[in-house]
């Protein structure tokens, strides 16, 4: 009896991690490369909080504080945010 009741406590907690977060509320930090013509994956932003801009509010956040940090750099460098998780 003990073992079923910790089986059906911990199935629930269980399915929980690991779970993605709704591609509509995710979003990706990229940007161009220095050296190719790809680009370049910095980061995935996919928190489960329960406003659903929260995660494009922190990428552009981020965007703003790359753009900054890139300029006078040889390079040009150009940082952007794409909705949903990372592709190629």
């Amino acid at each position: 009896m003990f073992a079923l009741l910790l089986v059906l406590l911990l199935v629930p907690a269980c399915t929980r991690i690991g779970m993605r977060v709704s591609a509509s509320r995710v979003y990706t930090l990229y940007s161009n490369s220095a050296f190719t013509d790809e680009r370049v994956h910095i980061a995935t932003f996919d928190a489960s909080q329960r406003d659903p801009s929260y995660n494009a509010v922190n990428c552009e956040q981020v965007r703003a504080l790359e753009e900054e940090a890139a300029e006078g750099r040889p390079v040009e460098l150009k940082f952007w945010c794409e909705k949903g998780y990372y592709r190629e």
